[in-house]
């Protein structure tokens, strides 16, 4: 598995139990599947892990709350709840410009990452890819900061392939230093669902019709922000 791009423009919107019941049978009627990653599992989700890192100060926590418009996130993300040596850990870069948002991922072994974590793996060690995560991670003195967690169930409309839509849920969160260590998780977004509409080409008219009918309202939501919240770290009140 090599380093992936991916260029999206992405809208968000907080859901309610019966909103989210509502849209996963709407989606079903307009023959959209699940993705291949989630096609073995009986509730078509799957589970996903990711480890942000900030400033000692958080800075990306603030550059979130203030509105900068452009915006930088760095992550370790796993796609299961423990992991043996070769278990692929993706570092990813998440750059941000409005609506539109431009990922890095490079898979790094979880034994090299580990060791990395630990301050024990040289740069001549990491594949050539994860070196811009690397260098960028030293130079702006970032630090494991949250581990945020959830399952998510995917859907793909197999006429519109640059069209992707999530549902996120059961997101908690918790202070940690690595992916895959048994912490004590807070609540995230309780009792709701996230939906995620990402997309780089044209879309389907039933997405402006499901808006409509299910009462949807983009929002500006943030598992990490409002994990940091969820878990006391910091605060908006803070603002």
């Amino acid at each position: 598995m090599d380093h992936q791009t991916f260029q999206r423009r992405e809208y968000k919107y907080l859901l309610t139990a019966d909103q989210y019941l509502k849209l996963s049978r709407y989606f079903k009627s307009r023959g959209l599947k699940p993705d291949k990653f989630s096609g073995a599992s009986q509730d078509k989700s799957y589970y996903l892990a990711s480890l942000y890192f900030d400033t000692a100060d958080y800075q990306a926590y603030w550059d979130k709350q203030y509105g900068l418009k452009i915006r930088t996130k760095y992550r370790l993300r796993a796609y299961q709840s423990t992991a043996i040596a070769s278990t692929p850990v993706f570092w990813e870069i998440k750059r941000k410009n409005g609506e539109f948002f431009h990922k890095d991922r490079f898979p790094v072994t979880w034994a090299k990452t580990k060791h990395w974590l630990r301050g024990q793996l040289s740069l001549s060690q990491l594949p050539s890819a994860a070196v811009n995560f690397y260098q960028a991670v030293i130079a702006k003195q970032l630090k494991p900061s949250l581990l945020v967690s959830y399952r998510r169930e995917p859907w793909l409309d197999p006429h519109y392939p640059d069209l992707r839509l999530t549902f996120d849920y059961q997101i908690q969160a918790s202070p940690a230093t690595d992916l895959f260590y048994p912490y004590r998780l807070a609540d995230v977004y309780p009792n709701s669902y996230i939906l995620e509409i990402k997309f780089s080409g044209p879309v389907p008219g039933y997405i402006a019709e499901m808006s409509r009918f299910a009462n949807l309202y983009r929002a500006p939501l943030s598992k990490y922000c409002r994990g940091l919240e969820a878990c006391g770290i910091v605060s908006e009140e803070n603002l």
